[in-house]
């Protein structure tokens, strides 16, 4: 595929319009490819899935199949049997436009299209490495930061560092204009075809690093999907960090208030190091001050420097052995170098509001969000506000709880001593952003009692007036459990 020319627009823009909607005629979705497959489209083209797909597409033998095979499993296809598919395309116009090639008889594609979120979204084949500049399909990162995004209607917002567009792609269905920046040209040919495909006429391509191509400019939402790796190379412009320890990620984190309307959200995923007894939200929370942002920072996970090395280089691992080691040795020389003794990643939400004090709040998140969780960002966003219009947090006692839809709890329960003995359940949301809340038994009737009918504090009176010496203790307990599921957004007050 051709690197985009000055104005982002290709000049196949047309052509690539009517692929998007030959693929969509031709079923070339999510659902349909999973029923052809046997599994979800982003799953089968993990390698260890792929041949399992490949074969399931060659027995079928369809047209959905063959376009199945020639741009998402990377499979030369018969040359007559993919115009077939392709048709009313012609396969000379497609292989001018660089995104088919012919080989021998067959034809294969340059690019790899994968369903997303009702999106059609290419990418680089793999069997065309593009070097630093390549454009990868949308990966676990990008499937988080679209999660986490507040999916609100807004005026404008911005893609910062867009890659393949994916996320602009996705805000362009609830802002009236976007504007998606990359100092890849390559990675803006690659957004400008998928807008083409999707048909999106309302998102504008801008090349530049960062924040020069949007100077004194303010969004109602911001998106960044960092190239946050903490390591000493420079392999992939979309993956690798390419200033020295955390430096990028504090970068965007510290300025991107400067680019918020009133009221405005940003989203950054990044990484940040801190030492192996340090708090790991210790450096975020030094990030977001004086931002003139609220800020809500989501801790996923925090690594050593062996298993972040070995993680971000196995795909090697299948391919070259030595070079695998040879990578890990090199990070770790690194860390060593640099002190670095963990490394974490998450997220970093802020809303831009203009008051004598801003909040941040900094949360463990251990599971990996689920869905569009945006409602529940807004949610935990929200908790902070009421919590500060009721004030002393005891008034919660006097508040009417109830569940947000999507809650599921889950309790273990064994057989021990001739009776069931239970566990701490754990309070879940789906669409959510990974929060756990966990349930100690003995608070366990308070919290499912929270059906916004009675208040919390004549629940927890009920739940422990025949509990003599320790009624003061759980009853404590109770409310501190409430009290956490309330501000992780699994319970919310009846107005």
């Amino acid at each position: 595929m051709e690197q985009a020319p000055s104005g982002h627009r290709s000049p196949h823009a047309e052509l690539h319009g009517q692929l998007g909607k030959v693929l969509r005629d031709g079923g070339y979705n999510e659902s349909e490819l999973h029923r052809l497959l046997g599994t979800p489209p982003e799953r089968a083209i993990d390698p260890d899935y792929l041949p399992l797909a490949a074969r399931r597409a060659a027995e079928d033998g369809g047209r959905l199949a063959a376009l199945a095979e020639l741009l998402l499993l990377g499979r030369e296809v018969d040359t007559q049997r993919a115009g077939a598919a392709l048709a009313p395309l012609e396969l000379h116009g497609l292989t001018e436009a660089e995104l088919i090639e012919p080989s021998a008889a067959n034809v294969r594609a340059t690019v790899r299209i994968l369903p997303y979120e009702g999106l059609l979204l290419a990418s680089d084949s793999p069997a065309r490495g593009q070097g630093s500049d390549e454009v990868w399909a949308p990966g676990p990162s990008a499937r988080t930061l679209a999660s986490l995004t507040v999916r609100r209607r807004v005026r404008s917002a911005l893609d910062l560092g867009t890659g393949g567009g994916v996320q602009a792609l996705l805000l362009a269905r609830h802002a009236d204009a976007v504007v998606a920046s990359d100092v890849s040209a390559r990675a803006l040919a690659m957004a400008d075809l998928n807008a083409r495909l999707n048909g999106i006429e309302n998102v504008e391509l801008r090349t530049g690093d960062w924040f020069e191509p949007v100077a004194n400019e303010r969004f109602d939402l911001v998106s960044a999907n960092l190239p946050y790796v903490v390591s000493p190379d420079v392999s992939f412009v979309h993956r690798d960090n390419p200033m020295e320890r955390d430096s990028l990620s504090r970068t965007v984190v510290s300025r991107i208030g400067e680019h918020l309307t009133e009221g405005g959200v940003g989203h950054v995923l990044c990484s940040w190091v801190h030492g192996a007894d340090e708090e790991w939200a210790d450096v975020p929370l030094e990030w977001v001050s004086g931002t003139g942002c609220d800020a809500l920072i989501l801790h996923y996970a925090s690594h050593d420097p062996l298993e972040y090395a070995a993680s971000w280089n196995r795909p090697l691992q299948s391919t070259d052995a030595e070079a695998f080691e040879a990578a890990v040795d090199r990070w770790l020389d690194y860390y060593a170098e640099s002190g670095i003794e963990k490394i974490a990643s998450g997220a970093v939400i802020l809303r831009r509001r203009s008051a004598p004090k801003t909040w941040a709040r900094a949360v463990e998140v251990p599971d990996a969000p689920t869905g569009m969780a945006g409602d529940h960002v807004e949610r935990l966003f929200a908790v902070q506000d009421e919590l500060a219009r009721i004030g002393s947090p005891e008034n919660l006692l006097a508040e009417t709880l109830e569940p947000v839809p999507g809650q599921r709890l889950d309790q273990r329960m064994t057989f021990r001593d001739g009776t069931y003995v239970a566990h701490a359940a754990f309070m879940r949301r789906n669409p959510g952003v990974g929060v756990v809340a966990r349930i100690d038994p003995r608070a366990l009737p308070v919290i499912t009692g929270c059906d916004g009918r009675r208040p919390l504090g004549e629940l927890i009176t009920r739940a422990t007036e025949r509990l003599g010496e320790t009624r003061s203790e759980v009853a404590t307990l109770c409310f501190a459990t409430a009290r956490t599921a309330y501000e992780l957004g699994m319970l919310r007050r009846r107005d």
